[in-house]
């Protein structure tokens, strides 16, 4: 008799679990499906104080993989995202001396398709030579 209880709660946990053939087929997606990371791209480590402005863009001016998007749905191919590195550049003129900053992409922080301060970081030069690097470096230089 006992027998036949282990043998019923078997087959109510077979018949349970089954799958139909319409729960078995793909459903369609309309938006484009995308994998991200969230991570750091970059160390600044790689470069120093006194290396020239061409030193430093062969270390870091790679584009960066931020995500993959899937472009081939049948074949699951992806499709790398890239962004730019410098992000952009800009010149400053503080006590009649030039400085020329490039703000280089070094991480994602929150996935939300901008880049924002807390996600790059600046590189100062002066003369074609790195003086400093950090915002903290380049608020001083404001003052």
């Amino acid at each position: 008799m006992r027998w036949l209880g282990t043998l019923l709660m078997i087959c109510l946990l077979a018949v349970g679990c089954g799958l139909s053939v319409a729960e078995l087929e793909p459903v369609a997606v309309e938006k484009p499906v995308l994998i991200k990371m969230t991570r750091r791209f970059v160390t600044l480590r790689q470069v120093q104080v006194g290396m020239s402005r061409t030193e430093v863009r062969a270390v870091l001016a790679l584009p960066i993989i931020v995500g993959y998007e899937l472009y081939d749905r049948a074949g699951q191919q992806y499709k790398p995202l890239t962004e730019k590195n410098p992000q952009r550049s800009e010149s400053l003129n503080r006590n009649s001396k030039e400085y020329e900053i490039d703000y280089y992409l070094v991480g994602i922080q929150l996935q939300d398709g901008q880049i924002s301060d807390d996600e790059i970081a600046p590189l100062i030069f002066r003369g074609d030579k790195l003086i400093g690097i950090g915002w903290d470096y380049l608020k001083r230089l404001g003052q």
